[in-house]
């Protein structure tokens, strides 16, 4: 079963951005909260998450999840607000 990581890579960076939405999101990688696809696609479907691609613009042009929008890693503390501002859980991926 594929899963992605929900908030692990930006809650690393952003520790003082406040609650997105689970409670378990943590900085350390090795104890990421995941979700399993199935369950990422229907939180898609009802606009519920925030997805954002955080590998380099090069990448993100060959191709991303649809509607996601492309954070840079090196950019994700000082785009922090614009994070906060959407108040849906915050899913990252780099793969």
């Amino acid at each position: 079963m594929r899963r992605l990581f929900v908030g692990a890579v930006t809650a690393a960076v952003l520790a003082g951005l406040g609650a997105l939405a689970l409670p378990q999101v943590t900085p350390n990688l090795s104890k990421a909260t995941h979700i399993a696809m199935t369950a990422f696609k229907r939180l898609l479907q009802m606009e519920r998450v925030l997805v954002v691609d955080v590998r380099d613009t090069e990448s993100y042009r060959a191709g991303h999840i649809p509607g996601a929008i492309s954070m840079p890693l090196d950019q994700v503390s000082t785009r922090a607000d614009e994070l906060r501002r959407s108040g849906r859980t915050i899913v990252t991926y780099c793969t």
